[in-house]
């Protein structure tokens, strides 16, 4: 009778360890190595270990991912940045169809700048990269690649059709004035786009063809305003 209790005691003493400390360590291993959260099992102890591990896992994890964030993004727009730009352009020759790099500045950024002053200039900004998100579908990408330069990177299959459309609605969408802080802002806006690897298989070419057709239609713009304002009477006439 004895050595049956004994049996007994250490067959249960056996199940307690097992259910109460290796099977929660042998789900915390599974939970590390696939990093997840600890499942709340098992002893006391491991019960406050797991609750713990959770709090510091999250906090960690929303850290990571502000960090993440900002390494990503423009910290004054919100939308992507340069660096982000980079590594999606060196991308691009990974992708199965066309893609269309679009590049777009604000003409006359300077003078609102001189005009109204810095924060105005930064609100400014803000407004322009809101509208550019407008324009664009949740699967492409923004960027604000410069002070007032900025970039789109169409990630569908896109037609020169298509690309002149959406390059045109971007167009338009700046040229609308801007109500900020109770004045109306007027800006110009210029644009150039490329289709990889329609146009060059060489993702870094692609960007100097289409800054090279933004700053042509810039020039463009500056002479027509220029012959614009020769035309106009001048209030002694």
């Amino acid at each position: 009778i004895f050595v049956s209790l004994l049996f007994i005691m250490n067959m249960i003493t056996f199940l307690v360890i097992t259910l109460l400390v290796v099977h929660p360590l042998k789900v915390y291993i599974h939970c590390i190595e696939d990093k997840k959260l600890f499942e709340v099992t098992g002893a006391s102890e491991f019960k406050y270990m797991a609750v713990t591990y959770n709090n510091i896992y999250e906090l960690n994890s929303a850290n990571e991912a502000m960090l993440r964030y900002k390494a990503e993004h423009d910290p004054l727009t919100g939308i992507l940045n340069r660096e982000s730009f980079f590594q999606l352009q060196a991308m691009m020759k990974n992708s199965s169809h066309p893609v269309a790099l679009l590049l777009a500045d604000v003409d006359e950024f300077k003078q609102i700048n001189d005009t109204y002053g810095h924060d105005m200039g930064d609100k400014l900004l803000k407004a322009v990269a809101e509208r550019l998100l407008k324009c664009i579908r949740s699967n492409d990408f923004a960027f604000r690649i410069g002070g007032d330069e900025f970039a789109l990177i169409i990630s569908a299959e896109m037609e020169d059709s298509l690309c002149m459309q959406t390059k045109m609605r971007i167009v338009q969408s700046l040229l609308l004035p801007y109500e900020i802080d109770g004045k109306t802002l007027h800006i110009g806006a210029s644009c150039g786009y490329a289709v990889y690897p329609l146009e060059t298989e060489d993702t870094g070419k692609i960007r100097i063809l289409a800054d090279q057709r933004m700053y042509a239609e810039k020039k463009e713009n500056h002479r027509k305003a220029a012959e614009s304002q020769s035309k106009d009477p001048s209030p002694n006439d």
